[in-house]
């Protein structure tokens, strides 16, 4: 099971606009709410990330980050009820659910598990959309970053004659085994590594649904000149702060950016390698 740090801080003390100061290091983890006593910034890092350059940024604000407490995923997301619109053709349902959407829609069950990836989050809602403007039949997906699984098996069903799934997160691998059982692809490839360390074979797309740190780390990663050799690459997560440079760097390693989404402050990009 993921764990985070949550750190969550006042904002009558903040001397600098601190969501800028954040999102300009792409850091999108955070959220500020107002409430009786004032407003409030909460932060979300994941254990596996350095707290440093968050901290630096609050003491910099003004803020003291303090220790901050550890929270499971589960307890920060508990999965949903009901079955959730993920975009216009594609529908996450709880696999306990009684209750369905359309059938002719793309519908992916999802076992109760604390992993991301149920389809609430709008990183998760722009990559499907983007996924639908692909014609998937055929094409063989590397889901990396994977979680529930879910965007990776919205392109089984929607035509992906096969799909690999990587996490570095034994939590969301065993997630993952278990979505894939549910809709009927038990003997789809799931694997616990680091970004493309233990990807291998040629892929017409890989999905990134990342933070920015980690999408960075992999537009420079040797593996994905192997794994695309003149693929699609879609990728979620980027800050308005972080895809300018994503952008320029797309375009100087030979990629053209098809198509894009923005919800908040949060940017998704589909690109495909220029023939």
């Amino acid at each position: 099971m993921s764990r985070y740090r949550e750190i969550s801080c006042p904002l009558a003390t903040a001397t600098a606009p601190v969501d800028e100061a954040l999102a300009a290091i792409g850091f999108n983890g955070f959220a500020i709410v107002d409430a009786s006593d004032g407003a409030r910034l909460t932060c979300w890092l994941p254990e596996t990330m350095d707290p440093a350059p968050v901290c630096r940024v609050l003491r910099a604000s003004g803020l003291d980050p303090g220790q901050g407490r550890w929270r499971d995923e589960e307890e920060l997301c508990p999965p949903p009820s009901a079955p959730v619109a993920v975009s216009p053709g594609i529908w996450a349902c709880p696999a306990v659910a009684t209750e369905a959407p359309d059938t002719t829609l793309t519908r992916i069950r999802l076992p109760r598990a604390p992993a991301f990836g149920d389809g609430r989050h709008p990183t998760t809602r722009m990559a499907a959309e983007l996924l639908e403007q692909l014609p998937l039949a055929g094409w063989r997906v590397l889901d990396c970053g994977c979680g529930t699984g879910l965007l990776g098996l919205a392109a089984h069903a929607r035509g992906a004659v096969a799909v690999d799934f990587i996490d570095i997160d034994p939590g969301a691998v065993a997630s993952c085994h278990e979505a894939c059982a549910l809709n009927g692809y038990p003997e789809a490839r799931v694997r616990c590594g680091d970004l493309l360390a233990p990807a291998d074979g040629v892929y017409d797309l890989v999905i990134a649904n990342l933070y920015a740190e980690l999408v960075e780390q992999l537009l420079v990663d040797p593996a994905l000149d192997r794994l695309l050799p003149a693929g699609w690459l879609l990728i979620s997560g980027l800050s308005a702060a972080k895809t300018p440079a994503v952008c320029g760097r797309l375009a100087s390693d030979g990629w053209d950016i098809r198509d894009r989404r923005d919800e908040d402050w949060w940017h998704a990009l589909l690109a495909r390698r220029k023939a």
